[in-house]
């Protein structure tokens, strides 16, 4: 991977590198790196996120976004750019970041709570006429395959068969709900959650454009609302009313039936869950079954949070 990154800091005259560290990422290979000019952040993309010369075009569209999002005063860490370009290409595609020293955020209060949803209220808003991947997808799923690939896991096994019933359930309920609320919808990140966010003079600035695309807006914020207030598989109600009152208060009335918004705003989660257990990523498919089944159980005291909002 060093000659990579030596192409990639050549490419843009960044100097000599001096070191590098792999960062976390879900896909792609994300290297923080020490050059005679500075540090930075360069993202190789896996030959799976850039399969072809779609895939190509879709990231680059979605870059253009992300400029288009920054000129309307969205706080966006952009890619750099050579001769009009971001993507460039050895052996596999590359983007080339600016590091900053501000991390984001793991432990967010009320406070920060509130800008991120009015920073998203804003993204929804937008009105911008371009073509991109739609988010939602209908699902057929047999969680009878997460227990045969892990039976030696028995507190996720037991808990898939003793939930079963409410699994299969939840799914269906979100197929039926994607299909009413594609009619209405909005540029939005598809990844809005606490690693995505830095914080430069207390202001909430968006990295990581890899899933820009079309959504519902009241889905979203939904789905969103829950990266912010769920921890060790609680739900933090107050901070979740928080993330809804002001997200409304920015964006105005929602036009969608809450229970169809609800159910939809799950299907990111479920595709999620699928790309998991691909993965074989065990311990994350644990934790993503009992937060699913924690937004399941919880339904209804959502509801209620919404509804008093909405009036």
């Amino acid at each position: 991977m060093e000659k990579h990154l030596q192409k990639a800091t050549e490419n843009f005259s960044l100097g000599k590198i001096l070191s590098y560290e792999k960062l976390n990422s879900s896909e792609n290979n994300v290297y923080k790196v020490s050059t005679q000019k500075g540090v930075y952040v360069i993202k190789i993309f896996s030959k799976s996120a850039i399969k072809n010369i779609f895939d190509y075009f879709r990231k680059k569209k979605q870059i253009e976004i992300s400029k288009v999002l920054a000129k309307a005063d969205v706080p966006c860490i952009l890619p750099l750019e050579l001769k009009g370009k971001n993507f460039f290409k050895y052996e596999q595609y590359y983007l080339v970041y600016p590091y900053l020293n501000e991390a984001s955020s793991l432990e967010f209060t009320e406070i920060e709570i509130r800008k991120v949803a009015q920073m998203q209220s804003k993204i929804h808003k937008l009105k911008i006429c371009k073509k991109l991947p739609l988010f939602y997808k209908k699902l057929k799923f047999d969680f009878g395959v997460v227990t045969k690939k892990f039976a030696h896991n028995l507190e996720l096994t037991n808990l898939i068969q003793n939930r079963l019933k409410d699994l299969n359930n939840l799914i269906d309920l979100s197929n039926q709900g994607i299909k009413k609320i594609k009619n209405n919808l909005c540029i939005t990140h598809n990844d809005f959650k606490k690693s995505n966010i830095l914080w430069i003079n207390d202001q909430p600035v968006l990295i990581d454009f890899d899933t820009l695309g079309l959504a519902n807006p009241t889905c979203t914020m939904i789905e969103s609302a829950y990266n912010f207030a769920i921890k060790d598989n609680e739900i933090n109600f107050a901070f979740l009313e928080a993330y809804f009152n002001e997200y409304k208060k920015s964006f105005g009335k929602m036009a969608e039936d809450f229970n169809e918004a609800f159910w939809a705003s799950l299907n990111g989660k479920l595709r999620w869950y699928q790309y998991l257990v691909n993965q074989k990523r065990e311990q994350e498919i644990l934790k993503m079954t009992k937060m699913l089944l924690l937004i399941y159980d919880n339904q209804k005291e959502i509801a209620k949070i919404y509804e008093r909002i909405d009036n």
